[in-house]
């Protein structure tokens, strides 16, 4: 299988650094909770580094392998109650107790990707894939490059309301 800069997902050799955006891929450490760089997902979604991560999910950078683009991957990931097999990238639950709880909120998620995958505004992400894998739910999405409604206002300030809907 063909190897991916963790951070910018472009092709790489083995033992170099990226010819794109010069990192050493070698350097990327995922958190313990989150999957590493390079896993398969669905035969066709590789891997990079996790975009963020929330109570209730993680975000990953990835390329779609069969059209060489690069997506993002939100895989349901419940801090507080989930726990992930280092091994085989499988997500539990430790007690049956919390099992119940989880999933309802598994349901939630998935419930959210429908509606998203529903939805077509230039201004919302499409999601492109939903599909279920190590235990848990994901759903791939468009990758769009920029800025964050928050690193908008920690850059500039407040953010006039007209300003604001031209976002």
């Amino acid at each position: 299988m063909e190897r991916y800069c963790p951070y910018c997902m472009h092709l790489i050799q083995p033992g170099k650094p990226c010819p794109n955006c010069k990192r050493d891929p070698e350097t990327y450490r995922p958190e313990s909770r989150q999957l590493p760089p390079g896993t398969l997902l669905q035969e066709r979604y590789v891997l990079g580094r996790a975009l963020g991560a929330g109570g209730f999910g993680i975000t990953y950078l990835a390329t779609q392998t069969l059209t060489d683009k690069k997506v993002a991957i939100k895989e349901f990931f419940f801090k507080e109650y989930c726990e992930r097999d280092n091994v085989s990238g499988t997500v539990t639950v430790p007690t049956t107790s919390k099992k119940k709880f989880v999933e309802k909120f598994q349901k939630k998620f998935l419930k959210e990707a429908k509606i998203s995958s529903d939805l077509n505004h230039k201004n919302i992400i499409r999601v492109l894939d939903v599909f279920q894998e190590n235990d848990t739910s994901y759903y791939s999405m468009e990758y769009i490059i920029g800025k964050s409604l928050a690193q908008e206002i920690n850059a500039k300030g407040k953010i006039d309301g007209k300003k604001l809907y031209q976002l």
